[in-house]
């Protein structure tokens, strides 16, 4: 009967049993003048001589070499160590790391047990690393640095570590840093009262592979009709919550805004409340309609020709205005009318679109003349920016 498998099983379980003692020993011995040594040789002693008990893992590259405490400890300078994890920007010596690795471990050990004492639960005594909290910081540094002393890797900053572990990205916070600073410079516009500068937009660029430093300005773009964000008129209406009705706002609209009868208004939450079709609410006042101080209400032209673009219109409540509404006027920008359908004819000027076609039905035009519609041998008719051809047989041709 063989029982090399349950020898080998059990020497394992071994093995275990004695791995969950000594983490059990050093867990209880936190808080004490005992308990960074029992870690540091446990991590970076007797894990590392496990390690290099296996002899295949370093026939082609060098064994890590495991640390001493004691060594380390009389290396270290207490009146000039103190403040070594205050040096971000040095290369720290072996006994420097070691001497903040000892230190950040008595910090992080006196607020675990501060947190024990407060809570019962044991979810909450567990420490997390956050790359701005200066202790577990400086313990993922040092411990970082003698790990790499024992395997031969160059050791880093500390603030260096703090990039790689916090995985901070040094564009986004450099570009942060300069668009934050170009926002302050249009604030100053702003408080100076210079909205003409305040225009001007100064996109700046930077080009790593030389010394200089490329910045260029330009102007902005005038904000797009067609737009529904920046298209859109912004103003402000004063309503008194007594008197003023939807009424009012319309007839305003119309006498100052210069609005015809073909627009409607619709409110924050896409209700339309006025159109010309739709005169049940003129004589409602505007908290019966849910239109209240803060909220928003928007105006829609729907001319056919030139139509203005939305205005937007801020609710503002006064209960002692003089007027029973006051509405700020503004310039209204127009959109641009987007041609979907050019117009076309025949040789003998009868239209072919569908729309044409209904108004020459309208006309009385004799049945003869309107067979002849895309049946002639060519015909061109220029609409601005589009032509047309249309052929017997080979259709319709657009031109832009």
């Amino acid at each position: 009967m063989d029982l090399s498998e349950d020898s080998e099983n059990a020497q394992e379980i071994k093995k275990l049993r004695e791995e969950a003692e000594a983490l059990k020993k050093i867990r209880e011995s936190m808080g004490t003048k005992e308990f960074p040594r029992l870690l540091f040789e446990k991590v970076f002693m007797q894990d590392i001589e496990r390690l290099r008990g296996m002899e295949d893992m370093w026939k082609g590259r060098r064994p890590p070499e495991p640390l001493n405490f004691s060594k380390l400890a009389a290396a270290v300078d207490s009146s000039k160590d103190v403040h070594v994890a205050a040096k971000w920007q040095d290369l720290w010596a072996p006994h420097d790391s070691f001497a903040v690795f000892v230190n950040s471990l008595e910090r992080l050990s006196k607020r675990v047990l501060e947190i024990k004492a407060s809570s019962s639960n044991s979810a909450d005594h567990a420490l997390s690393f956050d790359k701005d909290d200066e202790d577990t910081l400086d313990f993922v540094a040092a411990a970082a640095n003698l790990r790499s002393i024992i395997f031969g890797i160059p050791v880093q900053t500390k603030f260096e570590i703090k990039r790689m572990a916090g995985n901070i990205i040094p564009a986004i916070a450099t570009t942060n840093a300069i668009f934050a600073g170009l926002a302050v410079l249009e604030a100053f516009k702003i408080l100076r009262g210079d909205m003409k500068e305040l225009q001007r937009a100064v996109p700046v660029f930077s080009v790593v592979s030389t010394e200089r430093r490329i910045s260029a300005e330009t102007s902005l773009f005038p904000p797009n009709p067609d737009c529904p964000v920046c298209g859109a008129a912004w103003s402000k209406v004063t309503i008194n919550p007594e008197r003023s009705t939807l009424g009012h706002l319309v007839e305003k609209l119309k006498e100052d805004m210069g609005y015809t009868e073909e627009f409607n208004v619709t409110t924050g939450d896409a209700r339309i409340v006025y159109d010309p079709d739709l005169e049940d609410n003129l004589g409602k006042k505007f908290n019966e309609l849910g239109i209240v101080a803060g909220s928003f209400i928007t105006v829609t032209d729907d001319r056919d020709e030139e139509p203005r673009a939305d205005l937007v219109l801020a609710v503002v409540e006064e209960s002692d205005i003089e007027d029973v509404l006051l509405l700020d006027k503004i310039k209204i920008p127009v959109k641009k009318v987007k041609v979907e359908h050019p117009v076309t004819a025949d040789v003998n000027g009868v239209p072919t679109s569908s729309k044409a076609k209904r108004k020459a039905d309208e006309a009385g035009l004799e049945d003869e003349n309107r067979h002849k519609i895309g049946k002639t041998k060519e015909a061109a008719v220029d609409d601005g920016d589009v032509v047309m051809l249309t052929h017997p047989n080979e259709g319709a041709i657009l031109i832009d």
